[in-house]
């Protein structure tokens, strides 16, 4: 019964979430968010990584390069020189995510255009009358890192149990802090520690499973139409969708243009777990290999 429950309260939650409606009076309690927390992170069931992968066996990530002629492209028809502004790296990275926050709305009730790069994505959004999921989103912001000469990948972050939900969001490498970090373009947010210093998933993910600080930054919201917070985006949502993560191996424009072929995905996924979603994939345990820097 109690998993009955829970359940009902996560799709509830969920569809709440995504359509971007907001009713405080019947949000559950932070007693509820905590066994949300526990039940669909899993803290306790989900065991450690393990750093021991025969690298020499498993693929490298690859990040295309930024004077490649459709990035290049890319650059131009976003004009991100302008967009990402004269600032430090950081202000750079936070830009061109906002300004894609801000361009396309997000819409998760309707599949994505069929071409799957960043300018016809753009292009099928243009005149207002629609959106794309998060997918659709990360997939414009990968894009646009890339032809800033960013490395950055897009991430779809999984529960334990699929049910009809999940998240993608980019993680972008900042050369000085020397680590990926988190970046979600449907809701324009970025988490940070107590100390303000910008976090990446696997730091995410362990506070969550320690319940040690985290702060959302305070432009977080949906569409512009509603500010989010932290326990319901964090505690409630993305804690259920990180149970594992999966990437592209392979991160260039155009990347999601072609037939889905699975061996080119790697899965970071706890000890002792496994599913048939993706079959055929690379699964590793190695987070440090998973995170390994792009330089």
């Amino acid at each position: 019964m109690r998993q009955k429950i829970l359940l009902v309260v996560l799709l509830l939650s969920v569809a709440t979430f995504v359509r971007g409606q907001e009713n405080m009076a019947n949000q559950p309690s932070m007693e509820t968010y905590n066994v949300l927390r526990a039940a669909y992170l899993q803290t306790e069931g989900a065991k450690e990584y393990v750093r021991n992968e025969r690298r020499d066996t498993l693929p490298s990530f690859t990040y295309m390069n930024a004077d490649d002629s459709n990035l290049l492209r890319v650059r131009a028809y976003f004009r991100l020189d302008s967009v990402a502004g004269m600032g430090d790296e950081l202000s750079k990275i936070k830009n061109l995510l906002t300004f894609v926050h801000n361009t396309i709305k997000h819409d998760g009730e309707r599949p994505n255009p069929k071409r799957m790069n960043s300018i016809d994505l753009a292009e099928a959004c243009k005149d207002g009358s629609r959106g794309l999921n998060c997918r659709g989103l990360a997939i414009v912001l990968n894009e646009c890192y890339l032809a800033m000469g960013f490395k950055s990948r897009v991430v779809t972050c999984m529960p334990k149990v699929y049910i009809n939900d999940c998240h993608a969001i980019n993680v972008v490498y900042s050369e000085s802090l020397r680590k990926w970090i988190w970046v979600d373009p449907t809701h324009n947010a970025w988490v940070t520690d107590e100390n303000g210093t910008m976090l990446n998933i696997q730091e995410v993910r362990e506070r969550l499973r320690t319940d040690s600080p985290l702060v959302l930054n305070e432009e977080a919201n949906w569409n512009n139409y509603i500010r989010i917070t932290k326990q319901e985006y964090l505690d409630q949502y993305m804690a259920k969708n990180l149970y594992y993560l999966s990437c592209i191996l392979h991160n260039e424009y155009g990347q999601e243009d072609r037939p889905y072929n699975p061996i080119k995905y790697v899965a970071l996924m706890p000890i002792g777990y496994t599913n048939e979603m993706k079959a055929g994939s690379y699964i590793v345990n190695d987070d440090e290999w998973f995170w390994q820097s792009p330089t």
